[in-house]
């Protein structure tokens, strides 16, 4: 691929990332609600976001063996893609209880591309540049996220309950065309055979990957994601600025995305790169109940935000380092599947300590989680990990 073509790959692919992640949650700040607008029971509303989840953890590996396994990762982004138009359109056009369960899963199904998208970007580039590639690409994820959560509500607000999710398939349309012609980059072998899940299980980098990963996803969503909003509610921050506080924890972790890749990674290893981003998300955690002003919330949510924008690009190369490229997918996708217990396990653990121990539990708990994070970084290996090969990952 010519340099020129190459780079306006990249530039299309990271438009169409941030279209994708728009499209999932274009309709997210009103879907509770809807559901309930919709006849829902409070325990139907926690079932359509429960479902969202089950594919990501039951599919997201199968998916990634099955990309490698045909050498091919374009056709996925469609998929992902029309599930996103799938899934929107259901929600409004049969608006019924078990239906939002039923779209909620497939829209679950399209977020399980997500390997995919990360991969075919990745492959545009030089191995020496993964962790920028990462940053780049979790910069398009987050962006596509805040402008969704803002544009979103206004679109309810101006147009009625449906309009997030017509314009959610509208985005899923947009996307379709961006990915339709992407080009396939570096190896595109057709393997005819799955990567050897066992050999990667046992590869050093992505199991300390996955295992830090679990820790990013505890802190995230048992603050950002789970009960800052409540503790917000209950310090006087006004329900009209909650968007504005989800989008102060999302920006910075935007833009620190793009700093860590292009910047960070140039001069820190790995292992640098990962405990400074658990101990930013570890001091502004804890440090977030110990002042009820609303600018100082705002101001640890930025920091934990920042954190998280330091370590999830690193974990993300860190997941695929020294992983051929027809066995990347999977790997990536073994990572994301794993992490996916902090995001349910982090709320769990914190819904029985709040009853305990009360609400400020939880910055203790997510606070712990992220300092186990520290701990475990400096584990993280500064040498360059010895790459797994086809031969040898055949011959075991």
């Amino acid at each position: 691929m010519e340099l020129g073509d190459r780079r306006s790959a990249q530039i299309r692919l990271l438009w169409a990332i941030g279209v994708f992640w728009a499209g999932l949650y274009l309709y997210i700040p009103i879907l509770a609600p809807y559901v309930s607008h919709q006849g829902g029971a409070n325990g139907m509303v926690g079932l359509v976001v429960a479902a969202y989840g089950v594919p990501q953890l039951t599919t997201r590996i199968v998916l990634g063996r099955w990309a490698d396994r045909l050498g091919r990762r374009r056709i996925f982004l469609m998929l992902g893609m029309t599930t996103v138009i799938v899934s929107s359109l259901g929600m409004v056009l049969w608006p019924f209880p078990w239906a939002f369960v039923s779209f909620r899963l497939v829209a679950g199904l399209a977020a399980s591309t997500w390997a995919m998208f990360s991969m075919l970007y990745v492959s545009y580039q030089p191995v020496s540049r993964d962790v920028r590639s990462m940053g780049w690409i979790s910069f398009a994820n987050n962006a596509g996220q805040v402008v969704a959560t803002v544009v979103g509500g206004y679109l309810a607000g101006r147009w009625g309950w449906p309009a997030p999710f017509y314009g959610s398939a509208a985005l899923g349309v947009i996307g379709l065309l961006l990915v339709a012609k992407l080009p396939e980059s570096r190896s595109s072998a057709r393997t005819g055979e799955g990567p050897p899940l066992r050999r990667l299980l046992a590869h050093g980098p992505l199991k300390l990957a996955a295992g830090l990963g679990i820790f990013v996803q505890m802190a995230t969503f048992l603050t950002t994601f789970g009960y800052v909003p409540l503790w917000a509610v209950h310090h006087g921050v006004p329900r009209g600025q909650l968007g504005l506080l989800m989008m102060v924890g999302i920006l910075p972790t935007t833009l620190f995305s793009v700093i860590t890749g292009n910047w960070f990674s140039k001069r820190w290893s790995l292992r640098t790169l990962s405990w400074l981003g658990f101990a930013t998300m570890g001091i502004c955690t804890l440090l977030t109940p110990v002042s009820r002003d609303t600018v100082w919330l705002f101001t640890m949510q930025a920091g934990l935000g920042a954190g998280r924008g330091i370590v999830s690009p690193s974990l993300m190369a860190m997941a695929i380092q020294g992983v051929p490229d027809p066995w990347r997918t999977t790997a990536l996708a073994v990572y994301q599947a794993t992490y996916a217990a902090g995001m349910i396990g982090g709320p769990l653990l914190g819904a029985f300590t709040v009853g305990l121990l009360g609400l400020q539990s939880v910055f203790w708990l997510a606070g712990l989680a992220a300092l186990l994070g520290v701990g475990l970084s400096f584990t993280v290996p500064t040498d360059k990990p010895p790459t797994l090969s086809a031969q040898t990952a055949s011959s075991r």
